[in-house]
């Protein structure tokens, strides 16, 4: 079959446009992915009185905001339970991928009880 010089011309701007849609949606993609927080921060109790929270750096994360960050979700959660938040162990735990994914960075966690409020 031979395609006359009009018709090959659609066929490049068919294909155009689907390497245009592909590109699109794997901006699209990766934008979203990187915009969806997996660092968000939620509560986990870990024993009956006993809680942790961790979160994920990020890209050129300051690791005092990340800190301060988790804290504030902590004591947030202590208030909401009409309880104060004590602090159990915090650490920083390296990422494993850093040798694939140099981009990412580390974990912070944070461990700590619930008590009853000082009056």
């Amino acid at each position: 079959m031979v395609l006359m010089a009009g018709e090959c011309r659609s066929v490049d701007k068919n294909v155009l446009i689907l390497m245009k849609n592909f590109t699109v949606m794997a901006l699209t993609g990766f934008i979203t992915a990187c915009a969806s927080n997996p660092s968000s921060s939620s509560v986990k109790q870990i024993s009956p009185d006993t809680y942790e929270v961790s979160q994920l750096g990020g890209w050129g994360y300051d690791l005092s905001d990340l800190k301060s960050e988790v804290r504030k979700t902590a004591d947030t959660f202590a208030s909401s339970a009409g309880k104060q938040m004590v602090l159990i162990s915090e650490e920083v735990k390296p990422d494993e991928r850093v040798s694939t994914y140099p981009a990412y960075d580390d974990t912070y966690v944070l461990r700590f009880r619930l008590v009853d409020r000082a009056r």
